[in-house]
């Protein structure tokens, strides 16, 4: 999400506000809201993210991205199609 938010403006290199709520990330994850929220305090107790509500401070992105196996060339940009624009 950060690289995404990155790319249109949306954060700035170590941080970002979550565009939405837990429960809303939780449901678009296929996951239960505790679940996430332990999953995000375990980010923490591994000193990987700060956070404050909707605000993510990323501590150690680059603990982040072994533990995510992120390959940032996959995020390849795709045009908007014309007529869309």
């Amino acid at each position: 999400m950060h690289a995404r938010l990155l790319e249109v403006g949306g954060a700035d290199e170590e941080s970002f506000d979550l565009p939405f709520s837990q429960e809303v990330m939780a449901d678009a994850l296929g996951l239960s809201v505790p679940h996430l929220n332990r999953v995000i305090q375990q980010l923490r107790a591994e000193h990987l993210i700060t956070s404050n509500a909707r605000f993510i401070e990323l501590t150690d992105l680059a603990g982040l991205q072994r533990l995510a196996q992120y390959q940032p060339m996959t995020l390849i940009p795709i045009p908007v199609p014309k007529q869309l624009e």
